[in-house]
């Protein structure tokens, strides 16, 4: 009889303490008093254009949640989708912050719209803002069809985009050249602040176009012409000012 009882007395006691340790596990994960691990400090990092404030509302992230919990895709995911982010990568950091690193989107160009306002386009395509300043401090682009003319939207035409590209990488910008015109696929032109056209052949021609420009521009002042054709590769005609006809 004393060894049942003792038996009885050992079972009760483990199932006594397996008790005490479910409840404390319980009490650990959803006590909030005992949130030792929750968020707290939200600390933003490589954003220029959109503040840390935008930046933390926007990724939803909460504080008080648990830094185990924390739906880190998810936030990564809501801050892609703000214009001007190009990647976020979020962490947690023991024991209370998460932390936001974000690449933003390089402005390249602006395109000016049929209303006349100007929207920043980014260096993948994505438009990023509306530029509400004067003057424009991008080279102003026209004839670029894209899906949404709006923070968002997206250039159409990867030979479009890979123009705009060359011209940023070559630093052709205002110094010399304000505008081009994709208005016509097959004969894009580059306009200076002095007037100057440059013809530079169809979209996809003008990233080797713009190699030869940039040669050629240490030999020669650009007000000096009013037309610089460079559509036959290799060659370039040039139409002084004195020239009355092309």
């Amino acid at each position: 009889m004393n060894e049942g009882g003792s038996k009885r007395r050992t079972v009760y006691r483990a199932v006594g303490i397996g008790g005490v340790l479910i409840a404390a596990a319980i009490i650990t994960l959803y006590t909030p008093w005992l949130g030792l691990f929750n968020l707290r400090v939200i600390v933003v990092k490589g954003n220029r254009h959109i503040t840390g404030e935008e930046i933390a509302r926007a990724s939803g992230l909460k504080s008080g949640v648990p830094l185990a919990r924390l739906p880190v895709h998810r936030a990564e995911k809501n801050l892609e989708e703000l214009p001007w982010v190009k990647d976020a990568r979020v962490t947690r950091s023991y024991p209370h912050t998460a932390r936001i690193a974000i690449t933003e989107r390089v402005p390249i160009a602006a395109l000016r719209t049929d209303s006349g306002t100007y929207l920043l386009i980014g260096d993948d395509g994505v438009i990023t803002a509306e530029w509400t300043g004067a003057p424009v401090p991008y080279i102003i682009s026209d004839g670029i069809p894209v899906t949404d003319a709006a923070p968002g939207g997206r250039v159409q035409g990867r030979e479009m985009l890979a123009a705009l590209v060359a011209l940023h990488a070559a630093g052709i910008g205002l110094d010399d050249f304000v505008a081009v015109d994709f208005s016509d696929p097959r004969g894009v032109v580059l306009r200076s602040s002095a007037g100057t056209e440059v013809l530079l052949g169809s979209a996809d021609e003008v990233p080797d176009r713009i190699k030869e420009l940039t040669a050629l521009l240490p030999t020669l002042v650009i007000g000096d012409y009013r037309l610089i054709d460079l559509r036959f590769g290799g060659e370039a005609i040039l139409v002084p000012r004195k020239v009355v006809n092309r």
